[in-house]
């Protein structure tokens, strides 16, 4: 996919807005499994409806937003910055993000071989987890969050912030208390 059909710049602002604390829809809460039941939870940027593209699958969930839903995401991505974001994918298309998601799928696992290093051992530096509570990635894969936590993959966690009215794009739509969690982090290494 080298570049959606249609106004990009719509595509954009109503991705960015599904996936944010301002969608009043979004009430994101951990899967109980990987069963087709439960993927039916996610919004349809995850699983999209038969033979819709991601276009398409978005501008379906905007038509179940409120007239004003474009400018409450405004707030924290202004149009200014939304151009940057439109220039650039206009420029470079979306594969090479794409292939990220290809790698990490494909069948006979030969791109994830490199990460089969990494199986059962767990992070050992200090860290912590930041994110915006009203973001589904946080919440898919069963117990992942449980497991950072209760220190069965990290050695040193320190502590995990949910970020309330927050959802996939926290840098962005609470850049302070963002920094803050950071600052919490370095400051827990002194």
């Amino acid at each position: 996919m080298s570049l959606p059909p249609g106004p990009l710049h719509e595509f954009l602002r109503g991705y960015f807005h599904l996936k944010s604390g301002s969608c009043a829809r979004n009430y994101p809460r951990p899967l109980k499994s990987w069963t087709a039941d439960e993927l039916l939870q996610l919004p349809f940027y995850y699983i999209m409806p038969l033979e819709a593209t991601m276009p398409e699958a978005i501008a379906l969930d905007m038509k179940n937003e409120p007239e004003n839903a474009q400018q409450l995401s405004q707030a924290w991505l202004p149009d200014s910055d939304l151009d940057v974001y439109v220039a650039e994918y206009g420029r470079t298309g979306f594969q090479g993000g794409l292939n990220w998601y290809r790698v990490r799928t494909a069948a006979d696992g030969r791109f994830t071989r490199d990460f089969d290093t990494f199986a059962g051992k767990k992070i050992e530096v200090p860290c912590a987890f930041v994110s915006g509570k009203m973001d589904w990635g946080i919440y898919q894969e069963p117990g992942a969050l449980e497991k950072m936590v209760n220190g069965e993959v990290c050695s040193d966690f320190r502590f995990l912030r949910l970020i309330d009215g927050v959802g996939h794009w926290a840098p962005q739509e609470s850049p302070d208390e963002v920094a803050n969690a950071i600052l919490r982090l370095v400051r827990s290494l002194e």
